[in-house]
């Protein structure tokens, strides 16, 4: 599942990557290195040593899409906030942009022709004379996690999910 609030303040943690001069995803790993000497297994990180989700863990609190957006919902009306559905737009990038050009109030300019599909990272990358595409840490290869890991994390995430599509006024087909 993923959901994109599209604004021009850069968040801390990016702001920190960006002055560190790693990505997120390195800093992140430099992070789990230092806490386990290695690299232990999804449900290590993911869960805390009750069993239960870990709500501290980076990975996790990014997730928590309603209590992110509320903070923005104190100092700018629902109507300045566009909201991208991640899903959609990793399916139909130029669609998804488009309607931000639209919220935005410039016409929409690009199309499926700017777009090209790289079958390795599994998702459309603009065609740019710099071939530019998403960072190393997109598109990458994703652990199996086991089925009753992943329900543990449906319940946990529900509930917030419930608040976000509530504050949203809009359901998102996440599982």
């Amino acid at each position: 599942m993923h959901l994109f609030l599209t604004f021009q303040a850069m968040s801390p943690r990016a702001k920190r990557a960006q002055e560190s001069g790693r990505t997120i995803l390195e800093q992140q790993s430099v992070k789990v290195l230092e806490k386990y000497g290695k690299y232990p297994s999804f449900e290590q990180i993911v869960f805390n040593l009750k069993g239960d989700v870990d709500i501290d863990y980076d990975a996790v609190s990014t997730g928590l899409y309603a209590r992110h957006l509320r903070n923005w919902l104190k100092y700018f009306p629902r109507q300045q906030i566009h909201i991208i559905n991640g899903t959609a737009f990793l399916k139909t990038p130029w669609t998804e942009i488009n309607k931000l050009a639209e919220f935005a109030g410039v016409p929409p300019v690009l199309s499926e022709r700017n777009f090209v599909f790289d079958e390795e990272k599994g998702f459309y990358c603009r065609l740019e004379k710099d071939g530019g595409c998403l960072g190393g840490g997109k598109g990458r290869e994703h652990p199996e996690v086991p089925e009753e890991a992943m329900q543990k994390i449906r319940e946990f995430y529900k509930p917030y999910n419930e608040d976000l599509y509530q504050l949203l006024g809009r359901r998102f087909n996440w599982q």
